[in-house]
């Protein structure tokens, strides 16, 4: 990259919260993004610990850095108390007044939090994986002349992830074995009815797939893969279910969410609709946070066919160019199984759209995607550091970082 317009090199600080192990490999090649394509000095800074107490070490906070970017692991809502935590470990911070840049997600839950942070933190640029017909639901107590918001992807591609891919493709099966395959999470009710079909669509096909076609779909949490096994099982599946990312309820403060988890602990095989009616009527599909996913992305990848719900994949995926759609309300699962059994020839079609479109054009790589995000937020008058404080800083980090990962592998390997 042009070093930020020609300016030279920066002093980028990126902060987020992880506790588990292994990583996922989209949350590691989001992370490692930054160092690998920037073109700048990067330093990280996790800020969890094993009592989940997060913290800000003093030299750090008094650094003064070019760039502070917070993550999305870093602004988790799903725990109130924690994401609390987390906003107070970071008041620190607030007190740099150097340029800072959120990057959320799962903005569907305890967005007043949120909110407060992007204000207290002095967040000069959000980017949100939500569409722009629901920014002002999501941030009503931002000022848009002092933060300003831009539309970014849930996840992008890692070029050094298709060249591992292609590799381990070579010792794959010539002829995939599995017809369908699914993993996803069983969300929960107070997600609304988008939510829920993240794995419903997984259970719709069960039923109706038959013993014609060979298939692998769960949302058990034992079934989980990480690192290569999921990149494997991606590589011998035909096709993969999905829908777009995203929710159809705003719970503002977390009260919807207490009060469905406080219904379902009495009422534990209470149906949707019960909950619904009971919990939160009439709100349901007043939000609609839809956007593409990482896994849409990790399909283009291997080259598995993707039948998805119909919808909008952020104008980037169009029905019957890069995926067989089925209806929303799954009503029309036997036609498309028909057009898997009849029109074999349909997928290699697809998968060759989607590589030529998704991944061989470039435009949604996590290369791209830095350089358009640092070319958005870096100002040509904006000061930066030189001198050899930063190298001490920075090593300092990456001993203190490499510490607490040794950390975190020993202690959950013995669970």
């Amino acid at each position: 990259m042009d070093n930020a317009k020609g300016r030279g090199m920066l002093n980028i600080l990126v902060v987020y919260y992880l506790w588990q192990y292994p990583l996922k490999s989209t949350v590691l090649s989001h992370l490692n993004a930054y160092k690998d394509y920037s073109g700048h000095r990067v330093s990280y800074l996790n800020i969890a610990t094993l009592f989940e107490k997060p913290n800000v070490p003093d030299y750090v906070a008094k650094f003064q850095w070019d760039l502070i970017i917070f993550t999305y692991t870093a602004l988790t809502p799903w725990s109130r108390p924690l994401f609390q935590k987390i906003m107070k470990s970071l008041e620190i911070l607030a007190k740099n007044k150097t340029t800072k840049v959120a990057c959320p997600q799962d903005e569907c839950l305890n967005m007043d939090l949120m909110n407060q942070f992007i204000n207290d933190m002095g967040i000069n640029y959000l980017f949100t994986a939500g569409p722009e017909s629901e920014w002002s639901k999501a941030y009503p107590m931002l000022d848009r002349n002092k933060t300003k918001i831009y539309r970014e992807l849930t996840g992008y591609i890692d070029d050094k992830e298709i060249a591992g891919i292609t590799h381990l493709a070579r010792n794959m099966p010539t002829v995939r074995p599995i017809d369908i395959g699914y993993r996803a999470y069983k969300h929960y009710p107070w997600l609304g009815r988008h939510a829920m079909l993240k794995w419903q669509i997984g259970e719709a096909f069960k039923k109706q797939v038959g013993s014609s076609l060979v298939t692998d779909i769960s949302s058990e949490p034992k079934d989980i893969l990480y690192g290569d096994n999921w990149w494997k099982f991606l590589l011998s599946c035909k096709y993969f279910l999905g829908t777009e990312s995203g929710c159809s309820i705003l719970d503002w403060d977390g009260s919807l969410k207490a009060k469905t988890e406080a219904y379902l602990k009495e009422h534990p095989s209470a149906s949707f609709e019960e909950v619904e009616h009971n919990c939160f009527p009439n709100i349901d599909g007043t939000y609609r946070w839809r956007a593409l996913s990482p896994r849409h992305l990790e399909c283009a990848i291997t080259r598995t066919c993707q039948i998805l719900t119909e919808g909008e994949y952020n104008g980037i995926l169009k029905p019957w160019v890069h995926y067989i759609p089925v209806k929303y309300d799954l009503s029309n699962i036997d036609e498309v199984l028909d057009i898997l059994k009849n029109h074999k020839d349909l997928r290699e079609h697809i998968v060759n759209n989607v590589w030529q479109d998704l991944v061989q054009s470039g435009k949604y790589s996590y290369r791209t995607y830095i350089h358009w995000l640092l070319n958005t937020v870096l100002e040509k008058n904006m000061p930066f550091q030189h001198g050899y404080k930063v190298e001490i800083i920075q090593k300092r980090m990456k001993i203190e970082e490499w510490l607490k990962w040794q950390a975190v592998r020993i202690s959950l390997t013995k669970l």
